[in-house]
């Protein structure tokens, strides 16, 4: 089994809402959104873009290159994601086959991280001439690693390597930087340090549920949930992540 588990910190004015639940995907739950929207692509023998043709290797003439795009939120290829979020963000599950290159648009100040599932995967940095003037290079990205791309692009492209096995796969995290202060400890991720001393004392008074056994019934959970919003009520928990700028 493989889980993907992303904290997503909320800005300031949202730090108090109270939690909620979406499903997506295979579900039976009536509440369910449904399938996530999907698309594969057929790859062009080469970059499409003519200032990184000479960077990417060209796939062997002929051959049939795919990319798949899982939408979980944001927008992509014309495809909407079933998730919602408090704020601008894309998260996209992408699969290729080597040899096979990918572009997607991206807001110049939005920042973006590529976490790789499975590598290897070249990113190609500095397309055009980028803000720095430096030329167009791949930056390699090996399994299990996380590519933390700098805001002032606005076309993502990666590439499948011909000498990968088996292609690569990977998660693009974007967003709009909420550029707020960040104080976690714990569970807790506020903007000052008070504020999480606060929702920590209230945690131990029982204000956000009581422990409860892993054998009790559904009715004796539903009771010590109740004496617990009893307790006093909920204070909002920030997203619970310390993800920082997503």
């Amino acid at each position: 089994m493989e889980l993907f588990q992303i904290w997503i910190n909320l800005p300031r004015r949202h730090k108090d809402i109270d939690p909620s639940l979406q499903l997506v995907g295979d579900t039976d739950n009536h509440d369910g959104k449904g399938p996530i929207p999907e698309i594969t692509i057929l790859s062009p023998s080469s970059s499409s873009s003519s200032s990184s043709s000479s960077v990417f290797s060209a796939s062997p003439r002929g051959a049939e290159k795919k990319v798949t795009v899982r939408v979980l939120m944001g927008e992509a290829h014309g495809l909407q994601g079933k998730l919602e979020s408090l704020t601008p963000m894309t998260v996209l599950h992408v699969s290729m086959d080597s040899g096979s290159s990918w572009a997607f648009p991206l807001p110049s100040h939005h920042t973006c991280h590529i976490y790789a599932r499975k590598g290897p995967l070249d990113v190609l940095v500095d397309a055009g001439g980028g803000r720095d003037g430096g030329k167009p290079g791949l930056v390699r990205v090996e399994t299990h690693e996380t590519a933390f791309m700098k805001t002032g692009g606005e076309l993502l492209q990666v590439h499948s390597p011909l000498d990968g096995k088996g292609g690569s796969d990977f998660l693009v995290l974007a967003g709009e930087p909420l550029r707020e202060p960040v104080e976690a400890s714990g569970p807790w991720v506020f903007n000052e340090a008070s504020e999480a001393t606060r929702a920590y004392a209230r945690y131990q008074t029982g204000a956000f549920g009581l422990p409860w056994e892993h054998t009790l019934d559904d009715e004796a959970w539903r009771d010590v949930c109740r004496v617990g919003r009893r307790g006093g009520g909920g204070e909002g928990g920030g997203g619970g992540g310390i993800t920082r700028d997503l």
